[in-house]
């Protein structure tokens, strides 16, 4: 083997070389890109859930509030006008002195 065929033999094994790390170049770009894409996700629906746990608590203390007030509305109309109110879900009673008048609520049309 002389010195010609050598520098042949080194240069494909350098271009088989550069090939291959090419690729595992290529590989850990994308293995990095979306590594981060999906911390970025993740990270944004942790959020996006901290904001809906707040929200629901808030909703929750505002429900509790209209009950109180709801109780104290029913209180009021028995002691001073003699009127009974019932609240079922959806169905609201209302009796004075024997007669029942009954409504329903209806939920409102979404736009």
């Amino acid at each position: 083997m002389n010195f010609a065929e050598l520098l042949v033999i080194a240069n494909f094994v350098l271009i088989v070389c550069e090939a291959v790390g090419g690729y595992i170049v290529i590989r850990s770009t994308i293995s990095n890109a979306e590594r981060l894409v999906e911390e970025r996700v993740r990270n944004a629906l942790i959020a996006e859930n901290e904001l809906l746990v707040a929200r629901l608590a808030r909703i929750e203390k505002e429900n509790q509030r209209l009950d109180q007030i709801m109780e104290l509305v029913i209180e009021i109309l028995k002691k001073t006008r003699n009127l009974e109110l019932e609240v079922h879900d959806d169905m609201i009673i209302l009796r004075d002195d024997g007669k029942a008048h009954v409504r329903r609520i209806t939920a409102p049309k979404e736009k």
